[in-house]
């Protein structure tokens, strides 16, 4: 039996799309699901439903799975981005240029916006706007999806921790 959200079983089920697709098994292409399910995960985010995220990623994080009592990457990032809503109420995201290669992967562009109005992490709300924008990859596992970020250098990840204010400005840094 295979264990849900291991990597065998997304290479397995990316083997059987592909058949299945070249044997006419589905009348359709093999990248189909995938762009249906990012499109309806689109409109949940562009709304500001976050909580969709945990039914829509899966257990396991792109390129490896969580370890034994470790909290599943939709969990994980779930979480982390509900608390981030938090502080930021109108919060929204957007999967933009969606591409959805033959491989059963897929990139786009994903942008974050909000403004700041609470407090996140001991840090109290600045009401500034705050927007990332960062390429990534997803890989479609079973019936979920893995993200990765893409070409996030450290400058553009500490960029977006300074506008929530959680690290100081290059001047006031010891």
């Amino acid at each position: 039996a295979s264990v849900r959200g291991t990597g065998a079983q997304a290479c397995e089920h990316r083997c059987r799309a592909v058949a299945s697709a070249v044997a006419g098994g589905t009348g359709g292409t093999v990248a189909e699901p995938l762009r249906q399910r990012l499109r309806a995960l689109d409109a949940q985010l562009r709304a500001g439903d976050f909580s969709a995220l945990r039914g829509a990623l899966a257990d396991e994080y792109f390129g490896c799975a969580p370890g034994p009592h470790a909290a599943s990457a939709a969990d994980r990032i779930t979480d982390l981005v509900l608390e981030l809503q938090s502080a930021l109420p109108g919060l929204s995201a957007a999967l933009d240029d969606v591409d959805v290669r033959d491989d059963g992967d897929a990139t786009a562009t994903c942008t974050i916006r909000g403004a700041h109005e609470h407090t996140l992490w001991g840090v109290p709300g600045s009401g500034n706007l705050v927007e990332w924008t960062a390429p990534i990859t997803i890989r479609d596992v079973g019936d979920r999806i893995a993200v990765r970020f893409d070409g996030l250098t450290t400058p553009e990840r500490v960029g977006l921790v300074r506008q929530l204010r959680l690290v100081n400005p290059p001047d006031e840094m010891d």
